[in-house]
C-alpha cells in the first residue's frame, strides 16, 4: 500500500506541475488564441486611450527614401494631424514642392503647385492608426482597408506579445493590425496594395520608439516595408501638440480652387528642347513623390 501511495503521489505531482504548462500552450496556440483575448472594440478603445492624442499634432520629420539602399535620399517633411479625420503633409526642396491632404475620406496631392492626384497615397496609410482616434472611426477604417475586425488572435514578434486584429497568427497573407499586449500601443499595420491587377503587394508599417509628450504618445520612428523590403523610414525630429491652423489649411476645396489641375497643361508640346529637358527632370522627381 505504501508503494502504491507513493506512485499515486508522484502522478498527482506530475499533473499539478504539467497543468500550468498545458494551460499556457492552449492559450498561445494560434488556432485557439482568439478565444482568450479581449474583444476588438475593447482593444481599439484601450489603444486610443493609451495614445491619448490631443485635437491637433504637428510633426517635423525626416523622410528617408530607400530606393537606393547605398545612398538613401533624405527629405524634410512637416505633417499635421487634426483629429480624428484630417491629415496634411508638406515637403519643400530646391526642385520640388508637394502637399498631400486627407480630409474626411477624400484626398488631394499638389506637386509643384498643380493638382497631380485626387486619390489616396498608399504611402500615407501609416497615418491611419494615429489619426482615427475614435474607436468606431478606426474600426470602420480598418474594415475599409480589408481588415476583418471579427478575427483576432495573440501573436509574437521580436520576443513580445501582441493582439493581432484581422488574422489568426502567424498568417501574414491577410491585412492586419498589431497592438502590443502590455502597452496597448500600435506596432504593426499590414495592408494589401491591389493597384496592380497582376500582382498584390504586402505593405507593412511599423511604429517604433514611442515617446510620451504630456499625456500623449507618438512613434518617433515609422518604417514602411513592401514585401518585407524596407522602402521608407520616418524619423520624427519634433512633436508639437495643439497647434493652431487657419480655416483653409485642411480644406480640399480651397486647394482645388487655388491650384490648377496638371491635366490643364497645354503648352508642353511647344516648349524648346532645353525646357523639355527641365520638365523631364521635374517629372522624374514627381514620380519619386507619387
Amino acid at each position: 500500500m505504501g508503494c502504491n501511495n507513493y506512485y499515486m503521489l508522484v502522478i498527482l505531482l506530475k499533473r499539478i506541475l504539467l497543468f500550468p504548462l498545458f494551460f499556457l500552450i492552449v492559450i498561445w496556440s494560434p488556432g485557439t488564441a482568439g478565444a482568450y483575448i479581449l474583444e476588438v472594440p475593447h482593444i481599439l478603445d484601450l489603444a486610443i486611450k493609451k495614445m491619448g492624442a490631443p485635437a491637433t499634432i504637428s510633426i517635423t520629420q525626416n523622410l528617408i527614401l530607400h530606393d537606393n539602399p547605398d545612398n538613401p535620399e533624405v527629405l524634410k517633411e512637416t505633417i499635421n494631424y487634426k483629429l480624428p479625420e484630417q491629415f496634411r503633409s508638406d515637403i519643400i526642396t530646391e526642385d520640388m514642392s508637394k502637399i498631400y491632404l486627407f480630409s474626411h475620406n477624400n484626398a488631394i496631392t499638389i506637386v509643384n503647385k498643380k493638382v497631380s492626384s485626387t486619390v489616396e497615397d498608399l504611402n500615407q496609410y501609416y497615418k491611419d492608426p494615429l489619426l482615427f482616434q475614435n474607436p468606431e472611426l478606426l474600426k470602420d477604417r480598418l474594415v475599409f482597408l480589408g481588415i476583418d475586425v471579427a478575427v483576432s488572435s495573440l501573436g509574437r514578434f521580436k520576443n513580445q506579445f501582441f493582439y493581432v486584429i484581422g488574422a489568426v497568427y502567424p498568417d501574414k497573407t491577410r491585412p492586419q493590425f498589431w497592438i502590443e499586449k502590455e502597452s496597448f500601443l500600435p506596432t504593426r499595420f499590414l495592408i494589401l496594395d491591389q493597384t496592380d491587377p497582376n500582382r498584390k503587394k504586402n505593405i507593412e508599417f511599423r511604429y517604433l520608439n514611442w515617446m510620451k509628450t504630456e499625456n500623449s504618445h507618438y512613434p518617433m520612428r515609422i518604417e514602411t516595408y513592401i514585401d518585407d523590403t524596407l522602402l521608407r523610414t520616418i524619423d520624427a525630429l519634433s512633436v508639437k501638440l495643439n497647434s493652431d491652423y487657419d480655416d483653409d489649411f485642411f480644406n480640399i476645396r480651397h486647394l482645388q480652387t487655388a491650384y490648377p489641375s496638371k491635366a490643364s497643361d497645354t503648352f508642353e508640346q511647344n516648349q524648346p528642347d532645353e525646357l523639355k529637358d527641365v520638365q523631364q527632370s521635374i517629372e522624374d522627381l514627381k514620380r519619386r513623390f507619387d
